[in-house]
């Protein structure tokens, strides 16, 4: 059992070093902005689910339930890494699904865009910011109401085939905000990723 964990997880990293590099291409909140069409935003949305990166941190997440034994309803073995490997590539697809549905109506940016100034804290504050902000079509700033929807509405939905006593409102509330806090580290690792790429793997580009 430990051998299959172990091999899930280095599959998992091996899918998150492949799919980061994409990271160097968020753009700087100082670039010229250019909204997106929806069918643009369509394209962002739906990699969010099948990336790379996407899959590997899927994976990753579901070993860690495996070991965890959460929930325990969901068994061992392959048949219950697969049901946490499932849940969570749908929770995902959910996510998502919702995030486009509020983004194009409501005109709101999907993308993140690292922030121009320097030094380090300056940098954390924006990336943090904008976890729950966001850029709208029209250049101005609003509330990230197309993340919230997407984050807290998956976890509302995924209480369809969660066992009984995870779907109380109280702790969906807390994976729904779980979520969002993954978003926020997210944010922060395409923000410094220009640096971590230089440290890491000595390359400027």
């Amino acid at each position: 059992m430990r051998e299959i964990l172990l091999r899930n997880l280095l599959i998992a990293g091996m899918s998150l070093l492949l799919g980061v590099p994409a990271l160097a291409q968020t753009p700087l909140a100082t670039d010229p902005y250019e909204p997106l069409q929806p069918s643009e935003k369509a394209r962002v949305f739906g990699s969010r689910i099948i990336s790379p990166t996407s899959l590997g941190k899927s994976a990753f997440m579901a070993g860690i339930n495996q070991i965890q034994d959460s929930p325990e309803e969901w068994g061992q073995g392959m048949a219950g890494y697969g049901r946490r490997y499932g849940h969570k590539i749908v929770t995902r697809g959910i996510e998502n699904g919702i995030g486009f549905l509020a983004s194009v109506p409501l005109g709101q940016d999907p993308r993140y865009f690292r922030s121009g100034e320097s030094g380090f804290w300056h940098r954390s504050r924006h990336a943090l910011l904008y976890t729950a902000m966001t850029r709208t079509d029209d250049g101005g700033r609003a509330p990230a109401f197309w993340r919230f929807a997407g984050n807290f509405g998956a976890q509302f939905i995924s209480n369809a085939w969660r066992p009984e006593r995870h779907t109380q409102f109280s702790d969906t509330m807390i994976r729904g905000t779980v979520s969002i806090g993954y978003d926020a580290a997210s944010n922060l690792v395409k923000e410094f990723w220009p640096e971590i790429r230089r440290k890491i793997f000595r390359r400027s580009n």
